[in-house]
């Protein structure tokens, strides 16, 4: 049984909100990756270098780009949802959707490529460089 104040699965709000969790995380994902594989691989380059292996490193970025990857995925596929869906909803909320779905792909693509820049030292110069 179901009461007044609680959604119903039929409920055109409780669908929109979330909907839009999809469009927020693929704006925050990737500035997230991002400054976690900055703090993790700084985090980790004592170690690194007292064991003369990079692997973590490299790792590091790895799971990053793929966490940015997801964001940017998951703003592709939150934009085009919403912009099917917001017609039968009934809302006007179409700017609102086209702003937050580029905003996470271009978001996406710029943390991305800040995670690839962050990791280029570390094939050039290597984490024991004035240690």
């Amino acid at each position: 049984m179901v009461t007044d104040d609680q959604p119903t699965p039929e409920d055109p709000t409780a669908r929109r909100q979330s909907r839009g969790i999809k469009l927020w995380l693929g704006m925050l994902l990737a500035a997230i990756a991002y400054f976690s594989q900055l703090f993790f691989a700084n985090a980790m380059v004592e170690w690194a270098c007292y064991r003369g292996s990079m692997w973590v490193l490299h790792l590091i970025t790895i799971i990053a780009l793929l966490v940015a990857a997801l964001g940017a995925y998951l703003a592709w596929t939150g934009w085009h949802e919403e912009e099917r869906l917001v017609e039968h909803d009934g809302f006007d909320s179409g700017n609102r959707i086209r702003f937050m779905g580029w905003s996470g792909l271009i978001l996406s693509a710029l943390f991305g490529l800040g995670i690839i820049v962050q990791e280029i030292p570390t094939f050039i110069v290597g984490p024991c460089v004035g240690r």
